[in-house]
This record gives structure tokens, sequence and C-alpha cells, in this order.
């Protein structure tokens, strides 16, 4: 009988280690999005737990609860907020619960936009926290106005009582961890130009190398670049006055790509003075590492889909089926 009742509670510990290993681990690994929580001054420990799982960051209330008492943490969760992610474990979470933070506001910016598009981004994003927000995007573009191309587009935190000057530097103290991390000492200005083509003229990171291999050659050839988006920023530059504009206009006319700019890359050789946008890691990555090929020609059909070629004639033909040109 002793037997029996000793298989049996060895049993019932087996099955309980294995449900505590279960329900401490993170609710979802590949998930790192951040989730804001609150804790009011006087909210119970079940309070907290509740809606610990509520936002379906533990798996067990039980579990959470457990894990709490038994590391002594009870009386050492602290009022404020917290952001805490789904792919981190019960300890981790529980432990974050003893250390509060200040307000944050979460901004993300995707790749390849320009400067002012960012502005617009900050201005709505701060002034939906704060009906008087210390962000100016006036002064935000004059502090920026050298630094196109070198403001990192990522997901920010951000105190929504943050001014301009702390935004900015932000921004521009992220973009020079990730140059330095790429081990970008030298022609740095060359390679964030080139990526910063590479953002707008590329669907998917994996075309990045071999169209930057390209513009390489043609620039080593003597070839006018003929890349849409310069124009595009040189129009858009001369035209649009307030934030709310569009950056990127996607017709251009014959006119258009006469326009008296020296970021016109249909008129001018090489690459333009300055980048045309805010480049991502792995535009930067591409412009450091460019493909060679074959080719010399490239367009994105209607469909998406980039098209290589090697010479005009084939250009031409991906044009007149890609495009449904008549031809």
């Amino acid at each position: 009988m002793s037997r029996k009742f000793s298989l049996l509670f060895l049993s019932l510990g087996i099955l309980l280690i294995g449900w505590y290993s279960w329900a401490s681990s993170p609710v979802d690994r590949d998930l790192s999005n951040k989730t804001e929580i609150v804790i009011q001054s006087g909210e119970s420990l079940d309070q907290i737990i509740e809606n610990l799982h509520k936002k379906k960051l533990v798996r067990s209330r039980t579990a959470t609860k457990i894990n709490i008492i038994f590391r002594g943490l009870s009386k050492k969760i602290q009022a404020g907020y917290f952001y805490l992610s789904p792919s981190e474990s019960l300890n981790t979470i529980t432990q974050k619960l003893t250390s509060s933070n200040t307000k944050q506001m979460w901004v993300t910016f995707p790749e390849g936009l320009r400067r002012e598009e960012m502005a617009r981004i900050l201005l709505e994003k701060f002034s939906e926290e704060n009906s008087q927000p210390n962000f100016d995007p006036q002064d935000f573009i004059r502090r920026t106005v050298n630094l196109e191309g070198y403001l990192f587009p990522d997901t920010y935190a951000f105190d929504p009582d943050a001014n301009t000057e702390e935004v900015v530097n932000r921004l521009n103290q992220e973009f020079k961890k990730n140059i330095q991390s790429l081990g970008v000492y030298s022609n740095q200005e060359e390679v964030v130009i080139l990526a910063s083509l590479l953002e707008r003229e590329s669907r998917k990171s994996e075309e990045m190398p071999l169209i930057a291999g390209i513009i390489l050659k043609r620039i080593e050839s003597g070839w006018p670049l003929q890349i849409d988006a310069t124009v595009q920023y040189a129009i858009s530059s001369n035209k649009c006055s307030q934030l709310n504009c569009d950056w990127w206009p996607s017709s251009l006319t014959p006119n258009d790509l006469k326009i008296n700019s020296s970021y016109n890359s249909y008129l001018n050789q090489g690459l333009p003075p300055s980048p045309i946008c805010n480049p991502g890691h792995t535009s930067l990555e591409s412009a450091i590492n460019p493909k060679a090929s074959d080719y010399w020609f490239y367009l994105h059909g209607l469909d998406g889909e980039i098209r290589f070629a090697k010479t005009i004639e084939e250009h031409q033909q991906n044009i007149c089926l890609y495009l449904n040109k008549n031809c």
C-alpha cells in the first residue's frame, strides 16, 4: 500500500513539475511586441494577476501567484507602468513588476521615410498622449536639416513629455549604433546614400544586394542611374510645404524627369548629393555587400515582382510584358 502511495505521489509530483514548467514558459516566444500594464496604488495581487492573464502575458493565474509568493515578490511589486512581452518567461515578467517605469509612448517608423514623414507620425502620436506636447514638428525639421538618412527607422518608446531635441538625439543615436554594428567607419556617406536608394527601389529585402550591384556598376560605367525615387524626392522637396503632403508622387511625367535638380538621376550621373530617405538595417547591409551580376536594368511589374535584364532590348520587352505598355 505504501509503495502505491509513493508511486502516486511521485506521479503527481512529476505532473505538477511538468505543469509548472509549462505555465512558466513564455506565452508566445515569437511575439516580442510590448504591452503596457498599469498597476494602480492599492491594487490587490489577484487583480494584478488577472490583468496579466487577460492581456495574455501569463499562461496561468495560479502559477503566477505561486511564482510571486514563493519568490518573495508580493510586497515588492510597485505601482506604475510596465512594458511586458508574451515572449518573456514568467520569472522575467514577475521580476519586472518590482521596478516600474514612467509612462511610455510607442512609435513605429517604417523604413524609407523622409524626415518630414517621420515628423508627421511623431506629431500624431505625441498629440494622442498629450494635449500640449513638448514635441514640435517644425523644430524637428530644423534640427534634422542635415540628418536625412541618419534617423534610424525602428519602434521606439518615448516619454509623452519628451521634447524635440530628445527625440532627434534618440533616432540619430540608434542610427550610429546600427552603422557601427555593420563596421562602417569610412565612406559612410556613400553607404547611406546608396542604402536610401535601395530602400525606395526595392520591394523585398532579397532584391537589395542585386539592385545595389546594378547601381554601382552603372556609376562605374558612367551611366545615369535613372531612379524615379530621386526625381520624386526633388519634386516633393520643391512643392511640399506642409507635413500632410504626397512626398512620393507615383505618376511622373516626361517633364518631371527634366526637373533641374542635383537629385535628378536622369540628368546627373553618380549618386545624389545626400540620402533621399532614412534607410533601415537591411538596406545598409546590402549597400555594404552588393551582389555583382550581368544585369544592367530592372523593373517591378504590375504584379509587384522584379524583373532583371542584361540588355536594353530585354528591358524594353519587360516593360511591354509586365507594365502592359503598348509597344
